[in-house]
This record gives structure tokens, sequence and C-alpha cells, in this order.
């Protein structure tokens, strides 16, 4: 079997690793939510969420986008469950990197 190689074994424990405590321990990452993936669940509420330039909801209001983040990102599909959303979005940048 092809697949089973020692190169794909050692890839696949490595995403075993970088994504277990995702489903362990949760996000914590605050700063990275409320700064990209707060903007980016405002914009994909609707279809006219991506002509909002203000979001009075958050506190006194805030001009949108908060903070740099994948706004238009295919994975952006996944955002109904974070966990999911980063252990998929975990995926795709490791298999960019190798």
């Amino acid at each position: 079997m092809k697949f089973l190689n020692k190169k794909n074994c050692s890839q696949i424990l490595l995403l075993i690793i970088f994504t277990t405590p995702i489903f362990i321990f949760g996000i914590n990452d605050l700063e990275e939510y409320t700064l990209g993936t707060f903007s980016t669940l405002i914009y994909w509420e609707s279809f006219r969420g991506f002509f909002t330039n203000f979001y009075d909801f958050y506190g006194p209001g805030t001009k949108l986008p908060i903070g740099p983040g994948p706004l238009l990102h295919p994975l952006n599909f996944f955002l109904y469950d974070l966990k999911v959303y980063y252990v998929f979005f975990t995926i795709t940048l490791y298999k960019k990197i190798i």
C-alpha cells in the first residue's frame, strides 16, 4: 500500500498531534477571534453582511473589518462550528507548508 509509506505516516501523525488539542481544549485564541474571525462571521451572516461597514451591536459600535481575517476564504462555510473551522484551517495550512 503506497498510501501508508513512512512519509505519509509521519504527516498523518503530525496532523493528529496539531489538531488534537483543538478538540480537547477548544479555541483559546481570543485575539484571533476578536480581530479576524468575528468580522468574518458578521460578513457571512447574510449577503447584506458584505456591505456592512459599521456594526452597532458590539459595544458602542465599531467600524468593520476589525482586523485582518480570512474574509473570502473557501473554508468560511465551516464557520457554524469554530472547532471544525479551525481544524480544517490547520489542515489546509499544514498541507500548504509541506
